[in-house]
């Protein structure tokens, strides 16, 4: 039987957000079922964050990245964090806040998007594969499963939401750097010109005075 936890539901006044979950056609009952199986999950956390980061660990350009310790561990436990927040089956703002610091997070260490998809997709199907082992009737496990996937959506679009965000704040920055080094080199090029015409007034002067 499915237990009606208190504290569960969406508590956002943002319509953008709200007509995202409406469209993935996020439920109350959907996010009650997650909360059912936050306990089943946490208890094999460590198994579902290594699904995540063993795929990330397969690709070369991030191994040695991931696997420096301090950056693995901290990455690991922020991840743990994560999960079991995720299957609160509470969403609000702090909540969407917290998958944008992840997201940020992610987006530091250098891991674009592509990569991430396939992670997260690992995650996910480690997920569904405690909701199938667990002692739920089929017919529930498979509600389950489909509101897993719902929710999981909705991760996904948030953090493709920051991805996209950081990547323009950093290609106006770049810009604006562009910007400045070609008014630093057009002012150095003015002032050797500057510098130049100055000198030939002089060396004009010069021949003037002794012709």
């Amino acid at each position: 039987e499915i237990i009606e936890f208190p504290k569960v539901g969406v508590f956002l006044q943002d319509s953008s957000r709200l007509l995202q979950i409406e469209l993935i056609d996020l439920t109350e009952r959907d996010l009650h079922l997650i909360r059912n199986v936050k306990e089943l999950v946490e208890v094999r956390i460590k198994e579902v964050v290594e699904s995540f980061y063993k795929t990330i660990e397969s690709v070369p350009e991030f191994s040695s990245i991931i696997r420096e310790h301090s950056t693995s561990e901290r990455l690991r436990q922020t991840l743990r964090h994560h999960i079991v927040e995720m299957l609160e089956g509470r969403i609000d703002e702090t909540y969407i806040e917290k998958r944008k610091r992840v997201s940020l997070l992610h987006v530091r260490i250098g891991l674009t998007t592509k990569w991430y998809l396939a992670a997260f997709q690992k995650l996910e199907k480690s997920i569904r594969k405690i909701v199938r082992q667990s002692s739920y009737s089929e017919a529930l496990k498979a509600e389950i499963v489909e509101a897993l996937s719902k929710i999981c959506n909705f991760e996904q679009q948030i953090v493709l939401e920051e991805y996209e965000r950081v990547s323009s704040n950093l290609v106006v920055e770049r810009q604006e750097q562009i910007k400045s080094d070609v008014r630093e080199v057009i002012g150095t090029i003015s002032k050797d010109l500057e510098a130049q015409s100055q000198e030939t007034h002089i060396a004009v002067m010069d021949l003037i005075s002794n012709t």
